[in-house]
């Protein structure tokens, strides 16, 4: 038995030439993985919870003609059914995540007869002694909760798969939240598979895989040496194995720094031709330029034009900011501190008016961060008990 580990592809992301390359390396893997069994498809397919239609086009072109005649028979949340191979099953991530209000992109999918969604799996695989569990994101004060709820169990006598879309400390998505910690996950599973983190990496005393992204959305150093690709879980006799396939880029992408105080014009164009003579497709280039004075924005946009039809450039500049660069993680923390200022201002305010404490607050924002409005009208109103629905 084949199966097929996906996530993160991010389709509808960026414009023109990277547009596109998504859609590229995007059908490349399907094409791969159309032998599968069973194809996973575990969050972040699309870049936003709203894709246009272009991109709901593109992508169902991509999955055109996957399936075929051969049929599997798997237990799907308690109901026996049979399915085309390969059968695909997707879950949100983080970025195609619906709103309580909203119907998931996915369902289109789902419609058409492509894939089948829900915000919970349990797979069972009854040949093969196999189940496997997967669980959409959820927003991170909530997904211990969610855990709680759907409380996937190994069953003894099958080797048992755990999939999640969310950060796991310390193995986050740069510096943010994280509501799981390694430690959180649930035991004895013989594999956890994670995907949001676009870096792969296997960590074997958790038997934790991230799946990593085959594509490319953020251009820094580690980002862009990243080997690229997908996994195929290959199962036989009460075994596993888990075999990394590679994607070539369909570009090359270049991170250049600049010293406004010290570089000029001249040595940016310099490196800008020298990488365009080396590359047979238009690569992408990010420079950045930082210093507290020197290299004009307006110069710097001038350099991005007059090079467009060669190269994607992307210019990051920082040049007259009192703080060359601020660190991401020192940006969390600012938020951070402003989210406990408004808190304390709330219970404040919440106290003198002796409003009810039957609900937190923290999860009132935290809907509010996540557009739930319905929800929260609900608790105010007190036609909900509680704050969490996993519906």
């Amino acid at each position: 038995m084949r199966v097929g580990l996906l996530s993160d592809l991010h389709l509808g992301y960026g414009e023109g030439e990277i547009y596109n390359d998504f859609f590229i390396i995007a059908r490349k893997i399907i094409e791969k993985l159309k032998d599968c069994d069973i194809i996973f498809l575990l969050g972040d397919i699309f870049d936003s919870r709203s894709p246009d239609f272009e991109t709901i086009i593109n992508t169902i072109k991509i999955f055109d003609g996957i399936k075929r005649d051969e049929k599997i028979k798997l237990k799907v949340n308690g109901k026996e059914e049979i399915f085309n191979k390969p059968a695909i099953f997707a879950i949100h991530g983080n970025h195609d995540r619906k709103l309580k209000v909203e119907t998931s992109v996915l369902k289109i999918f789902e419609e058409i007869k492509i894939l089948r969604y829900e915000t919970f799996f349990e797979i069972i695989d009854e040949e093969n002694k196999a189940v496997f569990y997967l669980i959409s994101n959820f927003p991170e004060s909530l997904i211990k909760k969610a855990l709680e709820k759907f409380n996937p169990r190994p069953k003894k006598g099958y080797l048992n798969f755990l999939m999640l879309h969310q950060n796991i400390y310390p193995y986050v998505y740069s510096y943010e939240e994280s509501g799981l910690k390694v430690t959180d996950l649930p035991k004895d599973f013989d594999l956890i598979v994670d995907a949001h983190v676009h870096l792969r990496r296997f960590e074997e005393k958790f038997k934790l895989l991230i799946l990593g992204s085959p594509v490319i959305t953020r251009i820094d150093e580690r980002e862009i040496n990243e080997e690229r690709g997908f996994y195929i879980l290959e199962i036989k006799d009460g075994k596993f194995n888990i075999l990394f396939e590679k994607i070539e880029k369909e570009r090359n992408y270049y991170l250049l720094s600049f010293d406004s105080e010290k570089d000029d014009e001249n040595k940016i164009e310099e490196k800008i031709k020298e990488i365009i003579e080396k590359e047979n497709k238009k690569p992408v280039i990010k420079i950045k330029v930082y210093g507290r004075e020197g290299i004009s924005s307006k110069l710097l946009r001038k350099i991005e034009s007059f090079y467009k039809e060669r190269a994607i450039i992307k210019i990051e500049s920082s040049i007259g900011e009192k703080r060359v660069q601020e660190t991401q993680k020192e940006i969390f923390e600012i938020k951070k501190s402003v989210k406990e200022i408004v808190l304390e201002e709330l219970y404040k305010k919440l106290e003198e008016n002796k409003f009810s404490k039957s609900f937190k607050v923290e999860e009132i924002i935290e809907l509010l961060e996540d557009g739930d409005d319905e929800s929260i009208v609900d608790i105010l109103i007190g036609e909900q008990k509680t704050l969490h629905s996993f519906k």
